[in-house]
């Protein structure tokens, strides 16, 4: 906090002030990242997973800020190789997880040598791989 508003916020304390919370202010309230708003931005992320925050914000004329705030905070979805993706697993993820496990597990109790034929790797999940697209959506 800068010395000013230290200041500042010491004489409301000593005029009597006993809450922390911001005094009211005039004009109007941000309506940016209102729910009509979330929901036109997850409609259109939903049909195109492939747009960045600017042509999302160009498309529903609202500004490349709150659309991002409307992504990461109200959504929970972040970057992933020009895609939006979901920050947390959903509950029907985590079960496809668990029941690909359980199978996998099965297969290898089976087929002793089936994981000497498997490519492994981190939490990173590949969903396609189109260089020329993933150039494109680059730009």
């Amino acid at each position: 906090m800068k010395q000013s508003g230290v200041y500042e916020w010491f004489k409301k304390f000593k005029d009597g002030r006993e809450d922390v919370q911001d005094d009211s202010r005039a004009g109007r309230p941000s309506s940016a990242t209102a729910d009509k708003n979330v929901d036109r931005v997850r409609t259109l992320l939903n049909s195109d997973r492939r747009l960045g925050v600017r042509l999302i914000a160009q498309e529903l004329n609202l500004s490349k800020c709150f659309v991002h705030t409307i992504i990461n905070d109200h959504l929970n979805m972040r970057k992933v190789c020009a895609k939006l993706a979901p920050k947390v697993l959903t509950e029907d993820e985590k079960e496809r997880r668990r029941s690909i496990c359980a199978e996998l597990l099965e297969r290898v109790q089976v087929e002793p040598d089936l994981l000497d034929s498997m490519i492994t790797g981190d939490e990173l999940w590949v969903f396609e791989c189109d260089p020329e697209t993933i150039r494109q959506s680059v730009k």
